[in-house]
């Protein structure tokens, strides 16, 4: 009888401490987004180039949430393992940004998922990257109506698409969006 207690509370025990939201290699999603002035003076918005950005950030941990969060594009993404994935909308009073992270089972699945995204994104495909030197490794792309920011940082992978309302990417806003960038980074 000693032996079959013993085992149970061995059992308990083993699955009390492994993984689970509790695993501090994987922060909560929603810790990686910056709090309304935390960097300069962003803070959320709700409707960024037309598009209606939920209040708050918004987190999905399925497959459909994800898709009812971001609507299209999420076919490489959701072919690889992950654990979270968080979205908001932030503006300064000039720029309007996106900004979208994801969060991975490993750096690996990440680093794969970045690379192949220049081959299985249309949207990726399309746009003309030069190489940037923000996290693991980055890209970024003037999409001629914003810059447009991807890169990853451990199991992370982030997207940030800033642009100035009616205006072509300029300098400036590639600027602000590159410290937007390094400003989220810190907070890995």
């Amino acid at each position: 009888m000693r032996l079959c207690t013993v085992l149970v509370l061995v059992t308990a025990m083993f699955a009390a401490g492994c993984g689970g939201d509790d695993d501090p290699d994987f922060p909560d999603i929603e810790t990686l987004f910056p709090a309304d002035n935390e960097l300069g003076s962003w803070t959320e918005h709700t409707v960024v180039n037309d598009k209606v950005c939920r209040a708050g950030v918004q987190v999905a941990t399925t497959d459909q949430g994800i898709v009812d969060i971001i609507n299209g594009g999420a076919g490489p993404f959701l072919d690889r393992d992950y654990n979270a994935f968080g979205a908001e909308c932030y503006t300064d009073g000039t720029y309007e940004l996106e900004l979208r992270v994801w969060q991975f089972v490993s750096a690996g699945v990440a680093d794969e998922l970045y690379a192949a995204l220049l081959t299985e994104s249309s949207t990726h495909q399309s746009s003309t990257w030069e190489n940037a030197t923000f996290g693991d490794q980055s890209r970024v792309a003037n999409t001629q109506t914003d810059w447009w920011f991807n890169l990853t940082e451990g199991e992370h992978l982030l997207e940030v698409k800033i642009l100035e309302d009616g205006a072509a990417p300029d300098a400036a806003s590639k600027t602000a969006g590159e410290t937007f960038v390094n400003g989220v980074l810190a907070k890995m």
